[in-house]
């Protein structure tokens, strides 16, 4: 398995509220690979991607997510609005979730804890 792209979160940073890992991960790859159809390529993520990502991950015919935690909280995938479960036209990829979940749970723990600490 070979890496096309990554990238991390920059909403803050940028002051950008599009500017979540997945969408960036996804252009840095469209536009190394000269395409906007990314078919038979995944998508890791450490957190569910919420409804936004998972319309751009349907638009770019990624061929499957994989992440780590569920989102409770924020309209994910699975867990909140159900973008690929209910009645939806457009191309559906194959779903992993709950992957190292325990892991992602401590780590995100972390994160938060150091950000609010920042602030």
């Amino acid at each position: 398995m070979k890496i096309i792209s990554r990238a991390h979160n920059l909403v803050e940073q940028n002051n950008d509220p599009l500017a979540h890992a997945e969408i960036l991960a996804i252009k840095k790859a469209a536009k190394r690979l000269k395409t906007n159809n990314l078919r038979g390529f995944r998508i890791y993520s450490s957190l569910e991607p919420c409804i936004y990502c998972s319309y751009a991950i349907s638009k770019y015919f990624i061929s499957s997510i994989y992440f780590g935690l569920y989102d409770n909280n924020n309209l994910g995938v699975k867990n909140g609005i159900k973008l690929f479960y209910e009645n939806f036209k457009g191309y559906k990829p194959d779903i992993y979730g709950g992957i190292g979940e325990e892991k992602f749970s401590k780590l995100f723990e972390y994160f938060f804890e150091n950000l609010r600490k920042k602030n």
